[in-house]
């Protein structure tokens, strides 16, 4: 038992020390480094992920194309074991007393600022809405997620949607397929050759130079993924599966199939009933409607550089509506979403004619956890400096009286 005590005692130490916290804090900032480093070659959202993702315990950083032998733990197993540590040296085993509060504040602010970046890493969304001048939408994007769309017509019009979602897909390797039974469809789904980056292609135009499969005279050419990832289009080929398991034609889906003339996508028509299949971004509908009233842009004198943009829209939810003015660096924020100006368009415009703004749509529920953690650090800190220099005050004036 004593020994056991022993052992506990001395790792509560180790974990609560000051050693501790500044190794995190040291290697917090090299992986931050090499992180900013190798975006270059390899974009944001990619290192983001391997530098800062749960999914990674090691990172092993690379260079301009070189890797470096040295590897370091993901910033987001680091930033855990900085809580610990925060926790328990921090707060739990702190001296505590009116003249420690300040200090506790503090502490217990960047505990708060902590756990928002865990939440935001876990639950946050993001995605985009592009609407043209005159236009209404609540339907917003994913950057980056394909899904597959098998949408039952009647009459032209939208019955149902089923849907397969992206980390089904995007587990898939190229040389890999993948079975999906869909209990409320009167056929299955088979997928094969998911890739992450694609050109559909005719074969007429361009013959396969690596033995591709050609479905109708297209084909599916495989690309590097984009340093800026959501411009990478997904494809992959598919078959429908009859319940008795007899299985149909191939084809192709490809995320890019709404900007081809034909387009490549899949019309399917079972019996009485229609289906489209297709393979877009994720979608997600939003609680209310954005109308774009007007969009702004000023310039640079003598250049095309926008120097600000801004949105004039009309935000209706259950029928009640208000004028809202969305800017660079001034967002809306309603019903747990905020909506960015990100972008307008069309490219190259001169501000005149009729134009549309893309909105980034992030729904986070810790959106503004770092700002009152910021609000909680900085009392704390100014209670703790005012209480060390009222001692410091009276010292001086004692000494002075002796």
């Amino acid at each position: 038992m004593t020994s056991f005590r022993s052992i506990l005692s001395r790792t509560l130490q180790i974990f609560s020390g000051l050693k501790l916290a500044t190794a995190c804090f040291i290697v917090l900032f090299i992986l931050t480094w090499l992180g900013t480093l190798e975006q270059v070659d390899h974009g944001l959202y990619q290192t983001t992920k391997k530098y800062f993702s749960s999914e990674n315990f090691l990172v092993l950083p690379e260079i301009n194309g070189k890797m470096i032998p040295l590897p370091l733990p993901s910033a987001y197993w680091v930033s855990v074991v900085l809580f610990i540590n925060l926790l328990i040296g921090g707060v739990i085993r702190a001296r505590k007393g009116w003249k420690k509060v300040g200090v506790l504040m503090s502490h217990c602010g960047m505990l708060f600022l902590l756990v928002g970046g865990f939440i935001t890493h876990h639950f946050s969304e993001r995605g985009n809405m592009q609407v043209w001048e005159g236009e209404t939408s609540n339907v917003a994007k994913h950057y980056f997620n394909y899904v597959i769309e098998i949408t039952e017509l009647v009459a032209g019009e939208i019955k149902e949607i089923h849907v397969i979602d992206h980390e089904y897909l995007e587990v898939l390797k190229p040389d890999q397929h993948q079975f999906f039974k869909l209990e409320q469809l009167p056929f299955d789904l088979e997928v094969a050759g998911y890739q992450k980056n694609s050109v559909a292609r005719q074969a007429i135009n361009r013959a396969p130079r690596f033995g591709e499969r050609i479905v109708d005279g297209f084909y599916l050419e495989q690309e590097d993924s984009e340093l800026e990832a959501e411009t990478n289009i997904a494809g992959c080929y598919a078959r429908l599966v009859e319940k008795d398991s007899t299985k149909g034609e191939l084809f192709i889906l490809w995320g890019g199939s709404a900007y081809m003339q034909p387009k490549v996508q899949k019309t399917i028509q079972h019996g009485e009933r229609t289906f489209l299949v297709d393979l877009v971004k994720e979608r997600w509908v939003l609680p209310n409607k954005i109308k774009l009233n007007d969009m702004k842009a000023e310039f640079y004198p003598g250049t095309i550089n926008p120097k600000t943009f801004e949105s004039r829209v009309t935000r209706t939810q259950e029928g009640v509506s208000e004028d809202v003015l969305i800017k660079m660096n001034q967002p809306m924020r309603r019903d747990g979403f905020t909506y960015f100006q990100a972008q307008w368009g069309p490219q190259g415009s001169d501000g005149t004619g009729k134009l549309f703004s893309v909105f980034e749509i992030v729904k986070n529920p810790a959106d503004q956890w770092p700002k009152y953690a910021l609000y909680v650090s900085g009392v704390g800190l100014s209670i703790h400096f005012a209480l060390m220099l009222g001692a410091f005050i009276m010292n001086q004036f004692k000494r002075r009286n002796v």
